[in-house]
Formats: structure tokens, sequence, C-alpha cells
């Protein structure tokens, strides 16, 4: 996981300690989720989140898709 939240810290061009309000960080989210998941990134938490916390949030997101494709995949056409 730390080598997914490296990489989107890597494409957002951020160092991990920069911080974010609620609607900035929902913001940023989405503009990089839209290539994982066809859909919208709604922040349960009211507090400002550091971009770490936005990495780490995006490659969670990434994980779990990766893993139900892969699941559906095998489902599909596993021997």
């Amino acid at each position: 996981m730390l080598e997914l939240v490296t990489k989107y810290l890597s494409k957002m061009g951020l160092t991990g300690t920069e911080v974010f309000r609620k609607s900035e960080a929902e913001q940023l989210m989405n503009e990089h989720v839209i290539g994982i998941y066809k859909g919208r990134v709604s922040l349960r938490e009211d507090k400002e989140f550091t971009a770490k916390e936005i990495a780490e949030k995006l490659s969670f997101i990434d994980d779990e898709w990766t893993r139900k494709f892969d699941e559906a995949w095998e489902k599909e056409f596993g021997e």
C-alpha cells in the first residue's frame, strides 16, 4: 500500500504534508479517482486532510477496485 500512496503523491505533485479543506480534498480525489472508478468520492469526515491522507484513500480505492476486478475475472474465466 505504501507504494500506491507514493504513486498517488507523485501523480498529485505533492509531498504528503500539504493540508486541504474537505471540499478541496474531495475535488483533488475526484480528479484522480475517475481513472480508477467512474463515480464521485464523498468524504465522511468534516476536517482538513493532508495530501498523504488523500493519497492513502486513493490507494485504498485502487486496491479495492483491483481486488474486485480480479475476483470477477476469476469467477468468469478461472478454472
